[in-house]
């Protein structure tokens, strides 16, 4: 309501939460200053009140307790409006920064099995982990709609609790979920199905929040693969789903990017009943794959209790551990520098460039060095390049033959000038300062027209500079920006853009 007096309701402020449930203008309870939600993850947020003299006052998010208050016997009926994301009185600073998906309102209070029921609900809904570890046993599962039917049993996912999601079908609640992938951060499994023949079908997965690499597990048949993922996942089904497509997000990855890239038709999906991929693993080959966007696709019919992770027909798909590699165009030369931090059999580098970023020739060799662990650089100059639009690449070949990719870099050279677009260091981690190295062709008249944007994939400009000296470069501090992929893009004022993708990570 607009009145000062009887202005009740759940809000945000500066990343606390909040809830008046009382018809005064006082709150009654408030989150506290850790943790914060405007962390641009989505989450939860849950207000319930009890009618009564000193009526408990509770605020849930993601299902656990964030903060407690009282209230009065008095009924909440003095309001005449009702807002959402914002203050009935367009007068009232109150407008919440931010995007709500669903707002569920209950015209008395919820038992705690009610709450379990609607939280599930809206967890798998919109792929959010709830955080049940001080509730009960049975209120840490997710629960239908129905009170009765458990779709994540946590007693029976013992480890595997974390980056839960699921798809399913529940008609207590109007729930039809074909496809979801987990909110966190450090997800990277899509699941989805076509359609759900019976009520109460759902298939859940988390994983046991194990590193994601570590190329000291050898748990899998060598006999059949060569390399694994250390992350697992299990999977919980309740009734049947059928098959479904399982998409894995590969970008972050060490194999699919930089040198010693894996082959992505060389990765397959490894299954088994026990946990354990060392013998019986069922190998699912990719249903397809996605080089430019690093993702494989497999197609499989799950049942309750199997594990799954991913697994390479490539032994050693990262025999080099690459610090860096770059192309940069300058008087109308590229010039080409990678650093190893360590080599294992590698017998030669191949530097090889391309007109389209497709087909590629080799325009050089350099001589590996074999095995070794100390840091060494590497240069090569061409010295007759294409004109325009070229990209650059290194293949890394092994003593036994095996070779592998780096990463694709770009450069364009216009009238013996370049437009230079170069980050050091990529991936760069929050505690870092990212340097964004930058040149354009002297005969562009850039002052106070070209612009260097920092974008997330959504396209929501995270920052943009205006470059203020031509050939220099500009310093970034990242603390503040999400883990993730995001794109640094030149644009100068003939309109003309060059882009690198951008890795944030912790």
């Amino acid at each position: 309501t607009s009145s000062t007096t009887a202005d009740y309701g759940l809000g945000m402020s500066s990343g606390r939460l909040h809830a008046n449930a009382d018809n005064t203008s006082t709150l009654t309870a408030r989150s506290g200053t850790s943790p914060l939600y405007n962390t641009l993850e989505p989450f939860i947020a849950t207000v319930t009140r009890e009618q009564a003299v000193s009526g408990p006052v509770e605020i849930f998010a993601n299902s656990a307790s964030v903060a407690t208050g009282t209230s009065s016997n008095t009924a909440l009926n003095a309001a005449s409006t009702f807002g959402i994301g914002n203050h009935p009185s367009g007068t009232v600073n109150s407008q919440l920064s931010g995007r709500i998906a669903e707002v569920l309102v209950f015209s008395e209070i919820l038992t705690d099995t009610e709450r379990q029921r609607v939280e599930s609900y809206l967890a798998i809904k919109y792929g959010i982990t709830r955080n049940v570890a001080s509730l009960s046993a049975s209120e840490q599962d997710y629960l239908a709609s129905d009170g009765a039917t458990v779709f994540f049993d946590w007693d029976e996912n013992t480890t595997y609790r974390h980056d839960i999601a699921g798809i399913g079908r529940d008609d207590g609640s109007c729930l039809t979920q074909k496809k979801s992938k987990s909110e966190n951060n450090d997800a990277i499994v899509t699941m989805e199905v076509t359609s759900f023949n019976n009520d109460n079908s759902f298939m859940m997965w988390a994983n046991d929040n194990a590193p994601m690499e570590d190329s000291e597990n050898v748990e899998f048949n060598s006999a059949q693969v060569k390399s694994r993922l250390n992350r697992e996942w299990r999977i919980q089904e309740t009734g049947t789903v059928g098959t479904s497509t399982i998409t894995f997000e590969l970008e972050n990855i060490t194999g699919p990017s930089g040198l010693g890239t894996n082959n992505l038709n060389q990765v397959v999906m490894l299954v088994d009943t026990d946990g354990d991929f060392t013998t019986g693993a069922t190998i699912i080959e990719p249903l397809s794959i996605d080089a430019e966007n690093k993702t494989a696709t497999f197609s499989y019919n799950f049942t309750d209790g199997q594990y799954f992770t991913l697994g390479s027909y490539e032994k050693y798909a990262l025999p080099i551990e690459l610090i860096s590699f770059s192309a940069t165009a300058l008087e109308n030369q590229v010039y080409i520098r990678w650093t190893t931090a360590s080599e294992e059999n590698n017998s030669y580098y191949s530097v090889e460039r391309s007109e389209n970023g497709e087909t590629f020739e080799s325009i050089g060799e350099m001589e590996g060095a074999g095995t070794s662990t100390s840091i060494r650089n590497y240069r090569f100059t061409d010295r007759s390049p294409i004109q325009g639009r070229s990209y650059y690449r290194l293949k890394q070949v092994d003593f036994n033959g095996n070779y592998s990719y780096s990463q694709i870099e770009g450069v364009l050279i216009v009238a013996k000038d370049e437009y230079r677009l170069n980050l050091r260091p990529n991936p760069v981690a929050k505690n870092e300062i990212l340097t964004i190295e930058y040149s354009l062709p002297s005969n562009l008249n850039y002052t106070n027209h070209a612009t260097i944007s920092i974008l997330d994939l959504r396209g929501i400009v995270m920052l943009r500079e205006k470059v203020q000296q031509n050939g220099q470069a500009l310093t970034v501090e990242v603390a503040d920006f999400s883990d993730g992929v995001y794109l640094v893009v030149l644009e100068a004022s003939d309109g003309r853009k060059t882009t690198k993708r951008l890795i944030i990570s912790k």
